[in-house]
């Protein structure tokens, strides 16, 4: 845990100018927003069927996600950074979750994210939402909210969630058709 101390020190450092503290709050706040925006306007005006498809499979990998990191940061009750270290700043209101790992955020980022890449036809599908979902990642660590270790979790919560989102399509469409 000392160099993820160190880490977000360092980092914290790029928050000292109005524009870096601007950046750090927007990451960690509404960057998830502008992910969710996107995806809705991917699904709604797409005409690949494939890709409209993976829109609505990134909301649910993201919701699921982001129950299951819920769910587990309860269990697992890791302080956050800026309870644990008097010299790193949160720069955002308190989150209402008082644990830390694994990252919500993250992990919704992410589910969405991994949806995207799966359902991609073209570069923008992948590169845009996988560049706003590390962003968020980044801002939660970059305003003091989160270790790296806990994106890191976020991440793979996200990825586990769009795994069982996509196994569980797989085997819905493939029951047997009721008469």
């Amino acid at each position: 845990m000392p160099w993820e101390h160190l880490f977000i020190l360092r980092l914290q450092l790029l928050t000292d100018t109005p524009l870096g503290l601007w950046f750090a709050i927007f990451a960690a706040r509404y960057v998830i927003f502008v992910l969710i925006v996107w995806v809705i306007w991917r699904e709604r005006t797409t005409k690949i069927a494939s890709l409209r498809h993976a829109m609505h499979e990134a909301g649910w990998s993201g919701a699921f996600a982001l129950l299951l990191a819920l769910c587990l940061s309860e269990v697992i009750h890791r302080s956050r950074p800026f309870t644990v270290f008097s010299d790193i700043h949160i720069l955002v209101p308190i989150p209402l979750s008082q644990y830390s790992l694994p990252s919500a955020h993250a992990a919704l980022a992410f589910g969405i994210a991994f949806a995207c890449l799966w359902g991609a036809d073209r570069k923008r599908e992948v590169f845009i939402p996988v560049m706003l979902a590390a962003l968020v990642a980044l801002g939660r660590v970059l305003v003091g909210v989160h270790y790296p270790t806990d994106v890191l979790a976020g991440i793979g919560v996200g990825a586990l969630s769009f795994a069982l989102v996509r196994t569980m399509h797989h085997v819905v469409r493939h029951l047997p058709k009721r008469v």
